[in-house]
This record gives structure tokens, sequence and C-alpha cells, in this order.
């Protein structure tokens, strides 16, 4: 997927309610995309992918972009800001300095802890530990894509950014609690009742 190939899709990106991209795409890809978002007015999702490609967002970032939302894992997390984070303490403060940087939400998978959500309101920020919704996991790959396609869905939908997480929290649940590579069970009504269900163990740090 080179700049030029997306160019060529130009007309169908700057229709989109939202864009997604990770960091497994080169860096002037990357770079168009966030660009062709900034002139359309698009929200925009970095996956930063790994703790090493992680430097193609950073190289976003030095250049002052403003990011709807990152999602990165305590590993990819610390090579984007260079903390060591051995304590939720130590991931709420790396989470401020990607706001620092033009982030404005940023959602660390913290794997069987489940997630921390740290997003700019107003003048300030709120950060909440979001538990993970499957106690009991299967299997575990495609949880972190699963969360990000569920947030991402009630973003569209309408839902405020915490509902939001919450829902991609849900969905990773349902992924990994699943030995299927899709869970048949994954759909929008099974979701909201397990969104119904995190509601009430979500605390705001």
């Amino acid at each position: 997927l080179t700049q030029r190939a997306l160019g060529r899709s130009r007309r169908a990106i700057e229709g989109a309610a939202f864009l997604i991209a990770d960091c497994n795409l080169p860096r002037s890809s990357l770079q168009w995309l966030h660009q062709c978002a900034k002139q359309s007015g698009i929200p925009f999702l970095v996956e930063p992918v790994s703790a090493v490609k992680v430097e193609k967002l950073n190289a976003i970032l030095r250049r002052g972009a403003a990011i709807h939302t990152v999602t990165p894992n305590l590993q990819q997390l610390a090579a984007l800001t260079g903390r060591d984070l051995r304590s939720l303490e130590a991931t709420q403060q790396a989470a401020r300095m990607l706001h620092d940087r033009g982030v404005l939400n940023i959602l660390v998978g913290l794997g069987a802890e489940g997630a921390l959500l740290s997003a700019v309101e107003g003048d300030g920020v709120r950060q909440h530990h979001i538990p993970a919704a499957q106690a009991k996991p299967q299997d575990v790959t495609g949880g972190g894509d699963a969360h990000v396609a569920g947030y991402v869905a009630g973003l569209v939908g309408g839902m405020r950014v915490l509902q939001a997480a919450m829902l991609g929290q849900a969905a990773a649940g349902l992924a990994v609690g699943s030995t299927e590579t899709v869970s048949r069970k994954m759909s929008m009504k099974s979701l909201t009742n397990s969104l119904s269900a995190l509601k009430r163990r979500v605390k705001e740090l």
C-alpha cells in the first residue's frame, strides 16, 4: 500500500467516516493518510503494531500532528515515550505525554488487566481503567484487533469515547473467549450486553 496506490482511492478515503491505519504501512503512506484525514476533517486512529514500528508514528508526532486515537500496548507505549512502565501510575503519565504531543485519546491495551483510556476532555484529561471482559481467554489472537474494531464501531455509532472504549473491550472479550477466528457470538446485541456489565466495573483514576 504505497502512497501512489492510496492516491488512486483518494475519493473513497476522503468520504470515510473514520480512518484507521497501522504501522505496517510504509512511513510515507502513513503520513499521506494522516494528511488526508486532517484536510478532510476525518478522525484518524493509528495502531502501532510493534515496539519497533512505532517509530513511524513518532515521525508523525514529531511534526506536531493531531491524531484522534492511538492504541498501543504497554511495550509500544514505552517505546513511544521512552518510559519504564512498571506501574499503572507510570502508564498514566506516559499517556499524558502523548496528549502533549497532539494525541486526543490513548487506548492502552493491558492484556489480562483490560485497558487504560486516557482522553482529553475540555481543558483537562480524564483517565479510566476498563477491566477485561473475559476472565478465562481461550485464544488471545485477534483480541487487540477486536478491541480497536469495537471502539471505532462505537464512535461511528455516536457513542462517547469512554462508552466506545468499553464496547471495544467487550469485543476483545468475545474474541479471546472463543477458539474460532471470529466468534459466532460477535454481534452488537452481545457487545451491548457485555458493555452494560462492564460499566459497573470501570474506575476513574
